[in-house]
């Protein structure tokens, strides 16, 4: 038995995996350090930058003096820009290294999604019902190396004719499903293909069905009717219907004689006729043996059939 994402199924060979994440590791750090180097640099020059302006400000009150020569104050003048420029690159080289902790630390997520990927746990509640690889043998994409069976949720799936897709919606109609002649219920039917299949003009159709362990099993084959169109109403056995001109008759009792009475037939299923608004009541006998030598007023006579 296997519980969904809690059930460890087998684990990968991952020595290449932990290295990577190590290696990720670490070069995160130096990223950082780089950082933080860089941010450091940015003061310093951010510093020199104001000191140099400080120091071009008295330059040029003294010049406007005519205390300091024009050679001077160009000089500090120079400074000023070159203290700018340098700033200017040490904000640069902040961004740059900023991205790279950021690509630092995405390696490292993909590098320890990697190795957690490399323990593979249960997708779904079950049983394992198969093994396709042994411990040390090499696997391939594709190759599968467990098999687990839901024996809780099932789907009875089925393939209807083609003529048969207008007459089936999802969560209305129902599929009663038997196995081995054992009845296991009657479910909605929860899937229907999309579309037709254009070879074998038939779609799919699937009942959730619950598990029970013995009949209701995983791989075991169903049989599952659907019903399409549902009438309730008044039933009679099929062969006590007869068919005379162009009507539609039913035989009553009626003493030791025989009564015609007209019906109007509805669906068939199972050997029994729906009568719509049939001129009798349930419970009333109807002939059912012979009918078809009869007449109306014909004597008969009443057979026990045992069933």
């Amino acid at each position: 038995m296997v519980e969904a994402g809690k059930t460890r199924l087998f684990l990968i060979d991952n020595e290449k995996l932990r290295q990577s994440v190590e290696h990720s590791r670490q070069s995160l750090i130096i990223a950082r350090s780089t950082l933080d180097e860089k941010e450091a640099s940015l003061v310093k020059a951010q510093a020199d930058r104001e000191q140099a302006e400080k120091d071009f400000a008295r330059t040029e009150s003294l010049y406007e003096q005519k205390v300091v020569p024009l050679a001077e104050y160009e000089v500090y003048e120079t400074k000023v820009i070159q203290m700018k420029a340098q700033e200017k690159v040490a904000e640069t080289t902040v961004i740059l290294a900023q991205q790279n902790v950021d690509l630092a630390e995405i390696s490292l997520r993909m590098s320890t999604k990697d190795l957690r990927d490399s323990v593979m746990y249960s997708p779904i509640d079950g049983v394992v019902s198969a093994r396709f690889c042994e411990p040390g043998e090499m696997g391939s994409p594709n190759q599968p190396v467990l098999r687990i069976d839901d024996v809780k949720n099932l789907k009875a799936v089925a393939y209807l004719p083609g003529q048969f897709y207008p007459h089936i919606a999802t969560g209305t109609s129902t599929a009663e499903v038997t196995v081995l002649d054992r009845r296991i219920g009657v479910f909605p039917i929860t899937y229907k293909a999309p579309a037709i299949d254009s070879a074998l003009r038939t779609f799919e159709i699937w009942a959730d069905v619950d598990g029970d362990g013995a009949y209701a099993v995983p791989g075991a084959q169903c049989v599952i009717r659907v019903t399409l169109r549902e009438e309730y109403g008044l039933g009679v056995p099929r062969d006590a219907v007869q068919h005379r001109d162009g009507k539609y008759w039913v035989f009553l009792p009626d003493g030791d004689v025989a009564r015609m009475v007209e019906v109007t037939p509805g669906m068939e299923t199972d050997g029994w006729t729906h009568l719509i608004d049939p001129p009798f009541a349930a419970g009333d006998p109807v002939i059912t043996q012979g009918q078809f030598l009869l007449n109306d007023g014909y004597p008969i006579r009443e057979r026990i059939v045992e069933q």
